[in-house]
């Protein structure tokens, strides 16, 4: 099947297309799997510091840091024109708020307009945001996906930070049980 598209694999190291011999690192594949690993490594290592504990392979974190590797590599990262695949899309750099994945925030919780949502009403004087974990963006609508105390995913627009000394919650991370797929 490959030998009709013009590809042959001759050893691991090397592949040929249409008869040129081609090193597997400047395989596109290949540089873009290198990236999002990059990318996962730095994220995980990153939250593991600011946690002061691993995140293990088979937990939900984990996989929502590789998902979150796969977002920012197709939003945020530097193409070969120098710019973000959203400056060469719309013009303009992506610039929306962002928390990193595994800190606690301030979610906005969704209610209708007759303030009644999740079985429950609420008041005009209610808090309108509840504790969070942040787990990334949504591809589709650019929402923030967050994880409540509660352990309900929920997707909201408005996020707010928390001070420096209540961002990043280990048992809350660790509680989480919903998976990106």
């Amino acid at each position: 099947h490959t030998a009709s598209l013009g590809i042959s694999y001759q050893r691991l190291d090397f592949f040929r297309i249409n008869g040129a011999r081609i090193a597997s690192q400047s395989n596109p594949s290949e540089n873009a799997n290198g990236i999002l690993q990059a990318q996962f490594r730095t994220s995980r290592s990153a939250l593991e510091a600011k946690l002061g504990a691993r995140i293990r392979p088979g937990t939900a974190m984990y996989k929502w840091l590789q998902r979150h590797a796969g977002w920012v590599a197709t939003n945020l990262r530097l193409t070969a024109s120098g710019r973000s695949p959203p400056e060469d899309i719309y013009g303009h750099a992506y610039t929306r708020e962002m928390a990193s994945p595994g800190e606690t925030v301030l979610a906005r919780l969704p209610r209708s307009r007759n303030r009644r949502a999740r079985g429950k009403v609420y008041h005009k004087g209610d808090m309108g945001f509840a504790r969070a974990v942040w787990l990334g963006k949504s591809y589709e609508t650019d929402e923030h996906i967050c994880v409540l105390e509660s352990g309900e995913l929920v997707t909201t627009r408005t996020v707010k930070g928390l001070p420096d000394s209540r961002r990043f919650d280990r048992t809350a991370v660790a509680a989480i049980t919903h998976m990106p797929w």
